[in-house]
């Protein structure tokens, strides 16, 4: 059995790469804050976190309107880029993996916030069962589709 304060180590050790994941060949995928290049869509992911936790925290949930906005529309922008880049080389651009990573982090929190207060709301499971699918199908055509780029080369 694994110590929590061993996992609790390895993260701390690590703790760079929650943001600064990227090899140099990728560095075009990050932005440079003094020195450390950070993960562009996961710079935007923790700013679009921590805006959602200051509204949740000040009493804010999403209405029934805007929980079909955030669970479908806002994590779209990112899965569109990323299935662009792993599908057909597609490069982008950092503020597009900036701001769709903003919109990303604010549906998860979001997303949470719903859960804890309506446990079955359908919306959210579609939402997850939706983009986990469209993931799963494009990691693994992506493989297949970075070998025939590479191949180009």
């Amino acid at each position: 059995m694994v110590a929590f304060d061993d996992i609790l180590g390895l993260i701390y050790k690590n703790k760079a790469l929650l943001l600064a994941h990227h090899e140099p060949a990728e560095y075009n995928h990050t932005v440079n804050v003094r020195g450390i290049r950070l993960c562009a869509r996961c710079t935007g992911v923790y700013l679009g976190i921590f805006l959602a936790l200051c509204l949740v925290c000040s009493g804010w949930t999403p209405q029934d309107y805007y929980l079909t906005v955030i669970a479908f529309l806002l994590p779209l922008p990112a899965m569109v880029d990323w299935t662009a880049h792993m599908l057909a080389g597609f490069g982008g651009s950092n503020i597009v993996r900036v701001s769709s990573g903003l919109m990303i982090g604010f549906a998860y929190i979001a997303l949470i916030a719903t859960v804890f207060k309506t446990p079955f709301e359908w919306r959210v499971y579609a939402s997850a069962i939706l983009f986990g699918g469209w993931a799963l199908y494009v990691v693994t055509k992506g493989k297949k589709a970075i070998t025939r780029i590479s191949e180009r080369k």
